[in-house]
């Protein structure tokens, strides 16, 4: 196994963090205008994906509140 990345993600309340976060780990770019705003308290995502040689690479991404 390879390295473990930790990233935290911090910015203003509303800002579209949960948002950047879900597109780059689920690949999810559907519009959710039409939901309700509900705030996060805190999320952790876990990403992981093969580099060179099947060297395993892991990021723990820490969604924070607003």
């Amino acid at each position: 196994m390879g390295k473990t990345i930790k990233l935290i993600v911090c910015g203003k309340k509303a800002a579209g963090k949960t948002l950047f976060i879900e597109q780059l780990v689920f690949n999810n770019y559907a519009q959710k205008s039409n939901e309700k705003y509900l705030p996060t308290i805190e999320d952790i995502y876990i990403a992981c994906w093969e580099k060179d040689k099947g060297i395993k690479e892991k990021m723990r991404i820490y969604d924070t509140k607003g």
